[in-house]
């Protein structure tokens, strides 16, 4: 047994076949081709990870990102690589594990503080692709940069399971192309996978060309664990003489066809369909076991499903009704399949569950016609169905993977170069909207809501968290809309949205509010979901909760708020910290950061400016908004601040949320605007000064390519000003500061420095020289955003290590 071999079996239990030992050998290709049920997750999963710890670990991208279609898949991949870690003698800090879902990312830091370990992603492609787009879904905007920088550089992306992706394959393919000609600090590469792929799809304007692809081999057809699966018979017929099937008869031949002791399939195409299905066999059943499983159930209801379906058979079997969630991830083998028909790859797919083991002699696929071809069109059902219509009576999957079914390629929005450009901007438009990434993750003209379930009293959330990943739901957009409409005919208040800030914040829906992925939370007593059926907007049942996870909290008024809505950024409520003192921990994490990362495709004076930017990120905190607010906290020992004289940084107590006297104030825009005033001979001689104030002032994510002034943000005092995110102009910063290898001058500082204020010459745009900085071609969009990674990344670890330099 090989090196690899030995890696593979103390991982798995078994020896790996052929091509996932090329993987290994070879790298991850372009494309991976391999039949349903033949080892993919493993041969992506433990390649990568061989070559990243033994073999090629320089070539290997630090981070795999693994994106699945559906969430039902996320959870079962996390727990595999999960295992393998544990298999390989592995801790959590040599290799990260993360799952990436809604409700879970800020309580799981880990990775943001230490961006530079190996670690894998597993997520849907509508958190992971939202991310690479920089507007992640269920993330704070003020984060968005910091993932945007992080998965665009130096990761494998696998896209697994693309029949079941649209949109999401050419974005993954688009931004595969633009990482190449706008260039990222460390090499990215991507890998699509699946039993079915359509090659036409992946061939996009800007990516044309699909270089290396890996497919099944004469030689791994020779494994006998693997010619077992491949050559798993089953018998092909249609069920009803291939009329429609509608949904009340479809519980009916579920029965009719089920074997006492054995597991019926059923794989339907839509919700709906499922749910009428399972309310039917359950009352003709008798003592038949009926599960039903598909993507619209909340966390502890979906594995409780899952672990039925896993169960023991019994004497009696068991019938599965379920939706396309089966044609993905699930290690099922049926003796008998029902399946509406679909799309030819999704037929493949759910044959691959029907005698997937090869251990049955009798195994049977039955195909039905439902009544519409919802989600699905027309024409893609008609050519499946000829497909079948001229099948043998006896198919094996080598069979099915052999057979050349023409595919319609229908047009899907396109990210274009002008898009992504674009999409590095994170402030709003006038409106306070930003431009929905949705059309470039997934094509569908019913895209989903996220919905959670709480008490409300006196027209307002009992608690006022943020979301669980425990207590979320998917429900279609349009579904949830005519819910709604009917749920306002009852008195009180139902229905709240989550508005993004550093901490989920709630306030009521209005009607016009609805967009794909909103986090909503309705009132449990209006119902809509059940834990048997999952989101059904049928029911006016009282949804039970989920219990609240102990490391939330309510949430102070944002208004006031500081560095205290960035969890990250507030330290261990450690002893007071000076300003010198943080800044000179910042610059040296940062700098060990950089050592820890390795080659990067960075210059030196780029580097040198990002050391810089972290050096003086926060001097804006010598402002008196800042020092009276931070003295104002209490540490965790009730020790008094030091005397007035000390700039402070850091301490006081979690407990205690920093609230400013200035509405909006933010500490990053004084940085900048010192270094661009005062402060600007600490910049004589850098050949990056544009680049050193601008992640200077983005290391909190607020302020980026221009600043902005807020309707609601009122001068001190009520007298007129100019004032720009409570910042007034002309406000003074002291003199004789200690920080790292200079003192303070001090001065006034200007906001005409960033095109407000007032003008006492020609000064030149901020947002001009800032664009400059990202359409230059030594840096560009995923290069500056990770150079603000690891600025804020370096600040977070700092003020969680005060005066200890990790890395």
């Amino acid at each position: 047994m090989t090196d690899f071999g030995r890696f593979f079996h103390d991982a798995t239990g078994y020896a790996p076949y052929p091509y996932q030992s090329r993987l290994a050998a070879d790298g991850l290709p372009d494309v991976l081709r391999v039949d349903t049920g033949c080892g993919k997750t493993e041969a992506a999963g433990l390649a990568w990870m061989w070559r990243r710890r033994h073999s090629a670990r320089k070539e290997t991208p630090r981070w795999l990102v693994y994106a699945l279609p559906m969430r039902t898949l996320v959870d079962q991949t996390f727990d595999r690589f999960v295992k393998w870690r544990h298999a390989l003698g592995l801790q959590p800090s040599e290799l990260g594990v993360h799952r990436v879902m809604g409700g879970s990312d800020w309580r799981d830091r880990d990775w943001r503080l230490h961006p530079e370990r190996d670690a894998v992603f597993i997520g849907t492609i509508d958190m992971l692709l939202s991310r690479a787009l920089n507007r992640g879904f269920a993330d704070s905007r003020w984060n968005w940069p910091i993932s945007f920088g992080a998965f665009n550089s130096g990761c494998q992306w696998v896209f697994d399971e693309t029949q079941l992706m649209d949109a999401g394959v050419i974005t993954g393919r688009q931004l595969q192309a633009f990482r190449t000609s706008f260039g990222t600090v460390q090499p990215t590469h991507t890998m699509w996978m699946s039993a079915t792929v359509d090659f036409e799809r992946l061939k996009t304007v800007d990516a044309p060309v699909i270089d290396r692809v890996v497919e099944i081999s004469e030689i791994d057809r020779g494994y006998a664990s693997l010619a077992e699966r491949l050559e798993a018979p089953r018998s092909v017929r249609a069920l009803g003489a291939g009329e429609v099937i509608k949904d009340g008869h479809v519980a009916k031949l579920a029965i009719e066809h089920h074997r006492p002791g054995t597991l019926t399939l059923v794989v339907v195409n839509t919700v709906k369909r499922a749910q009428a299905a399972f309310n039917a066999i359950r009352k003709i059943q008798g003592d038949v076991a009926t599960v039903l499983i598909h993507s619209r159930f909340r966390q502890a209801d979906r594995e409780a499903a899952l672990a039925r379906v896993e169960a023991d058979l019994g004497s009696n079997g068991r019938v599965v009704l379920a939706t396309q969630v089966v044609e993905a991830g699930l290690d099922l083998s049926a003796t008998t399949l029902l399946t509406d028909l679909a799309p030819w790859s999704s037929i493949v797919q759910r044959a691959g569950r029907c005698n997937r083991d090869g251990k049955v002699t009798n195994a049977r696929m039955l195909w039905m016609r439902p009544p519409s071809a919802a989600p699905y069109d027309d024409e893609a059902l008609q050519t499946a169905e000829t497909a079948l219509t001229q099948l043998p009576d006896v198919v094996t999957p080598r069979i099915l993977s052999s057979v050349d079914v023409p595919t319609k390629v229908l047009p899907l929005p396109t990210l274009r170069r002008r898009d992504l450009v674009e999409l590095f901007d994170t402030l709003p438009d006038l409106g306070g909207n930003y431009v929905d990434v949705g059309r470039f993750i997934r094509d569908s003209e019913d895209r989903d809501v996220i919905v959670l379930w709480r008490e409300v009293e006196n027209g307002a959330l009992v608690s006022d968290i943020g979301p669980a990943a425990a207590e979320l739901c998917r429900g279609p957009i349009g579904q949830l809309r005519r819910f709604l409409k009917a749920a306002r005919k009852k008195p009180g208040i139902h229905a709240f949205k989550a508005v993004p800030s550093q901490r989920e914040r709630w306030t009521r829906l209005a009607p016009g509010d609805l967009r794909p992925n909103l986090t909503v939370a309705l009132h449990m007593k209006v119902g809509g979901y059940t834990p048997e059926m999952g989101w059904d907007s049928k029911s006016n049942k009282n949804v039970p909760a989920v219990d609240e996870p102990s490391d939330q909290r309510a949430l102070p008024d944002q208004h006031d708020l500081c560095v205290a809505d960035d969890p990250n950024s507030t330290g261990n409520a450690a002893p007071w910290l000076t300003l010198k003192e943080h800044l000179e921990d910042t610059e040296a994490t940062a700098a060990a950061m950089v050592e820890v990362f390795g080659d990067l495709d960075l210059s030196p004076a780029v580097v040198q400016a990002a050391r810089l930017a972290a050096r003086y990120h926060d001097l804006g905190k010598v402002h008196d908004v800042f020092q009276d607010a931070i003295r104002k906290t209490r540490s965790e020992k009730d020790d008094n601040p030091p005397g007035s004289g000390v700039m402070l940084a850091k301490g006081g107590s979690k407990r205690d949320s920093l609230r400013y006297s200035r509405r909006y104030f933010r500490h990053g825009l004084v940085s900048a605007l010192m270094l661009l005033g005062p402060e600007q001979a600490l910049l004589e001689g850098v050949a990056e000064k544009d680049l050193v104030v601008y992640l200077t002032a983005a290391h909190h994510g607020r302020v980026r390519l221009g600043v902005r002034r807020l309707d609601d943000e009122p001068c001190p005092d009520n007298a007129a000003c100019d004032i720009a995110l409570g910042v007034v102009d002309g406000d003074k910063v002291p003199a004789d500061v200690d920080i790292p290898r200079a003192v303070t001058r001090g001065g006034p500082i200007s906001l005409a420095h960033v095109g407000l204020g007032s003008d006492d010459g020609p000064v030149p745009s901020y947002t001009a020289r800032m664009l400059t900085l990202r359409d230059r071609s030594d840096l560009g969009p995923f290069r500056l955003a990770w150079l603000e990674m690891l600025v804020r990344s370096a600040d977070w670890r700092a003020s969680a290590h005060p005066r200890v330099v990790t890395s």
